[in-house]
């Protein structure tokens, strides 16, 4: 069974800036972190939600 890879804040707020600043998208940024798409629109969805 593989293991779930965990990612500190800062790493999170990166692939954030990369993708709202850099205007990259989330292919780019999978491809170029290592984290699945899935993975990044999740994050992105929650970070979302978390602000107002």
């Amino acid at each position: 069974m593989k293991k779930c890879r965990t990612f500190d804040a800062q790493f999170k707020l990166e692939v954030v800036h990369m993708i709202k600043d850099q205007d990259l998208s989330v292919s780019q940024v999978s491809k170029t972190t290592g984290v699945g798409e899935t993975a990044i629109r999740a994050g992105l969805r929650r970070m979302k939600q978390s602000r107002p």
